[in-house]
């Protein structure tokens, strides 16, 4: 019998095309934009999160993205989802380039660690390329790195929001990489 295939997704992005609707800017502390078929948040001193969005929103569904580190630094990136049109409050799923994960709400600039910073054997280390992918349906989130389940966390409610990227630089500058964002989204 025929193997079921996976549905095309409903948004890609290979950031091959600079025009493809995502921002770029430098605001002195960051620089965001397209670099070499990536998409790059580079982190100009320690310290800081920052994040991007092409100001596609999502409540239920998937979103997949592949990050790397261009450099030795430590520093953490990942996806943003549920951010709220006055980018008040958000969630992100962020990666440690030494192999930690974390799922973070953020309300009115506090910090609410849903998933505390975790280990995950499935996080690939120093420059090496992860796929990330989270899942959201009916309130439930599930977090993927590298085709493996890390964690899931019932909210009792969906998210819904602006959905992007994110970096997060530590006690140096951190230079974020992400190619091929996907989202797979619920039939209407």
């Amino acid at each position: 019998s025929p193997t079921p295939t996976e549905p095309a997704p409903d948004y890609v992005d290979d950031f091959s095309n600079p025009g493809s609707g995502w921002p770029t800017g430098d605001t002195g502390t960051y620089h965001y934009g397209y670099l070499n078929g990536e998409y790059q948040i580079l982190l100009k001193e320690g310290g800081w999160l920052a994040w991007v969005s092409p100001g596609m929103t999502v409540s239920d569904g998937r979103l997949d993205v592949y990050i790397r580190s261009a450099d030795s630094a430590y520093g953490a990136a990942g996806i943003l989802f549920g951010l709220s049109a006055d980018a008040s409050s958000y969630y992100v799923y962020l990666i440690g380039n030494g192999g930690f994960y974390s799922l973070q709400r953020i309300d009115d600039g506090v910090w609410t660690e849903l998933i505390p910073w975790e280990w995950a054997d499935a996080i690939h280390q120093d420059a090496a390329t992860n796929h990330l992918s989270i899942v959201q349906q009916d309130g439930t989130i599930i977090l993927h790195a590298n085709d493996e389940t890390l964690n899931t966390v019932d909210i009792g409610h969906s998210v819904a929001g602006l959905v992007g990227l994110s970096a997060q630089s530590y006690d140096d500058p951190f230079d974020a990489r992400f190619d091929n964002v996907s989202a797979y989204l619920p039939d209407a």
